[in-house]
């Protein structure tokens, strides 16, 4: 697992976490299903924001080949 997967995991998960406790917070009953959608919404978002941070890392901060040769 390269240096740049990982930092997207756990990029996902810390976004998962945030996202979640942001919308239990941001409730004013937190009721089981309230509870049930924010874990659901916070592990798409971190789902989706995990995805796009390796994808994005590993298109654009990867070194470049040269042409020169």
């Amino acid at each position: 697992m390269t240096k740049k997967v990982r930092a997207g995991i756990f990029f996902g998960i810390s976004m998962a976490v945030y996202l979640t406790i942001q919308s239990l917070l941001m409730k004013d009953d937190v009721s089981s299903k309230t509870i049930i959608k924010s874990v659901i919404a916070g592990l798409i978002g971190g789902f989706i924001g995990g995805f796009l941070y390796g994808w994005l890392i590993n298109k654009y901060a990867s070194p470049k080949k040269d042409k020169t040769g």
